[in-house]
């Protein structure tokens, strides 16, 4: 299931650094948290936290994300923090639209594969950027907002960040590095070691696919 290399390789595009065509299956998806209703809330999906993985606080340019324990209800903005968190067994409540890049369900065409073939509930989709849609994100009810590669703004991150904690980017917007962008979302979901099993099968792939390259 191509997740998070696809990710990957539509941001190489976007960055005009060429393409990537590999694959990573998506893992580790399940939970048996339930909903208000006594039913299994797919939504709310997620591996295990690793031992010792809470409180944590996460720094970023834009301010700190204080967790206590681990998110359940995720939102995710800007690209990739969907990608990583799916094969970290969190399928979120809410991620921001691509409306420009995506097919005919309205979903960018890997999350909406990889969340199908999950057989959980794809997530909410709401406007990102300059119009940030602060009220769909608070009905979503969630734990955390994933954003280590986004474009969000000083004023929108001190509006989130009361709304739940916030992960922004280390340096400046769009600049996070991919592998960096995993260990953040790791990080936050309470899985670090998962991270770095992630970005070594991600570092072989891309170096088997770099071997077979004509030089």
């Amino acid at each position: 299931m191509p997740i998070l290399l696809a990710s990957l390789r539509h941001r190489a595009a976007v960055a005009a650094a060429g393409a990537v065509s590999l694959t990573l299956l998506v893992t580790g998806c399940g939970s048996d948290d339930k909903d208000d209703d006594g039913k299994k809330d797919a939504a709310n999906a997620g591996a295990s936290a690793e031992a010792g993985a809470f409180p944590v606080t996460i720094k970023s340019a834009l301010g700190k994300a204080e967790i206590k324990e681990k998110p359940q209800r995720v939102v995710t903005l800007g690209q990739g923090s969907a990608e990583t968190a799916i094969p970290l067994g969190n399928v979120q409540v809410g991620i921001e639209k691509y409306e420009w890049d995506s097919d005919k369900t309205g979903y960018l065409p890997w999350i909406h594969e990889a969340v199908t073939k999950s057989g959980k509930k794809l997530p909410k989709q709401f406007t990102g950027g300059e119009e940030l849609d602060i009220e769909a994100i608070t009905e979503l009810e969630r734990d955390v907002i994933l954003a280590p590669w986004s474009g969000i703004t000083q004023k929108q991150y001190d509006i989130l960040k009361d709304i739940a904690p916030t992960v922004a980017y280390q340096d400046k917007a769009w600049s996070t590095d991919w592998d960096q962008q995993i260990d953040l979302i790791a990080k936050a979901l309470g899985q670090p070691k998962k991270a770095k099993e992630l970005t070594a099968k991600i570092d072989k792939q891309l170096a088997d696919a770099a071997a077979k390259k004509p030089s």
